[in-house]
């Protein structure tokens, strides 16, 4: 069992509130042989609690040395990002933390591993894990 660190952050971010995990951080998934566009996009907008463009995520990504600017936005811009959890409002794409999807996501014990034990599964999600 992993040793469950302070919600400092958690009660400012209102994504991870409802789902009481711990904001995950990019750099802590950079290179990670799991890691998709998709589930780091997740994770920005987990980390920032509240709606991102692509090209504030991009931004993020960069900071991260996820990729550069131009490679994140291009590559977020051609998956698809606002596939459920995630949802555009114009330019914003946002994670509804109330979607049955979003707690998959939560308890693949990925998002949030340092504050949290990995539960076991018999089932597999159908999305893939992010870490």
């Amino acid at each position: 069992m992993l040793a469950r660190r302070p919600m400092t952050k958690q009660r400012n971010n209102a994504y991870c509130r409802v789902l009481d995990i711990n904001p995950p951080r990019l750099e802590d998934l950079v290179g990670h042989h799991e890691a998709n566009n998709f589930g780091l996009l997740v994770a920005a907008l987990l980390e920032r609690g509240e709606p991102m463009t692509l090209a504030q995520v991009a931004r993020r990504f960069e900071q991260a040395d996820i990729a550069s600017f131009d490679r994140a936005l291009t590559s977020l811009q051609r998956s698809r990002p606002a596939t459920r959890p995630i949802h555009r409002d114009g330019d914003l794409h946002e994670f509804d933390p109330h979607d049955a999807e979003a707690r998959l996501w939560a308890d693949s014990g990925c998002i949030d591993s340092t504050s949290r034990p990995r539960a076991r599964s018999r089932h597999r999600h159908r999305h893939a894990r992010i870490c």
